[in-house]
């Protein structure tokens, strides 16, 4: 199957980024990516993993908002990333743990 056509360019970098129960964590990984991500086109792809509180409930309060959030059941690692991947759009893909930060 191939992607639907769109008018809009790809990005340059699909972000995906895996939460399970990490609340405030996750604002320090998206800080660092939102500023290294200067200049680029950039989408930030999270898929919550069946957290116990809702990560788009936790991203809310903090004034988050990436550019794509997936909820799953809770499947693991692999199946989360598997799942980011299958919704990005980008000429490339970073994988992010939900710790990690980045630099410019």
């Amino acid at each position: 199957m191939s992607p639907p056509l769109s008018s809009e360019p790809a990005p340059d970098l699909s972000v995906i980024i895996p939460v399970y129960n990490r609340d405030e964590v996750i604002r320090y990984t998206l800080e660092s990516v939102r500023r290294a991500s200067a200049g680029l086109a950039v989408e930030t792809i999270v898929v919550d993993d069946g957290s116990t509180t809702p990560t788009a409930d936790v991203l809310a309060r903090l004034g988050f908002s990436p550019t794509k959030l997936i909820r799953q059941e809770n499947r693991g690692l692999l199946f989360a990333r598997l799942t980011g991947l299958g919704a990005a759009t980008g000429r490339h893909v970073l994988f992010l743990d939900s710790d990690d930060l980045v630099s410019a």
